[in-house]
């Protein structure tokens, strides 16, 4: 199962940049699925292992059985991460407070992480059951 489509990853990183990720030999392939599956796959199990100390049951979702946007937007971003950090990055550059490596999409892979803890913290409220 995944919360976010291609269409969710075009919109946050553009398509162009998504396409390239997707399909980083330009070549017209099934692996172009397969590497999408992949990293919703990853990304859903990651999603999932935090969000599971949250008071939400599992899959997240509203009475109407919709997903709120802010886990569809999570998901986005982490699954645009593993892509993107799949390919081998080739701009990190060192955090000069903690030494910690960082990349271009590292603010957003940590907004993400963050809000997953606001989440399983309740400061957060989320329109889902």
């Amino acid at each position: 199962m995944a919360y976010s489509d291609q269409t969710d990853l075009n919109n946050t990183f553009g398509s162009y940049t998504v396409n390239k990720w997707l399909n980083p030999n330009n070549e017209d392939s099934p692996s172009t699925s397969a590497r999408l599956t992949w990293a919703q796959t990853s990304a859903y199990a990651d999603m999932q292992s935090v969000l599971a100390f949250s008071k939400y049951a599992w899959p997240i979702a509203n009475k109407a059985g919709t997903t709120p946007q802010v886990i569809v937007d999570i998901e986005t971003v982490l699954v645009g991460v593993r892509l993107y950090t799949s390919l081998g990055t080739k701009d990190i550059q060192y955090d000069e407070q903690t030494g910690m490596p960082r990349h271009r999409y590292t603010a957003l892979e940590s907004w993400a992480y963050r809000t997953m803890d606001e989440i399983v913290k309740n400061k957060r409220k989320l329109d889902a059951n």
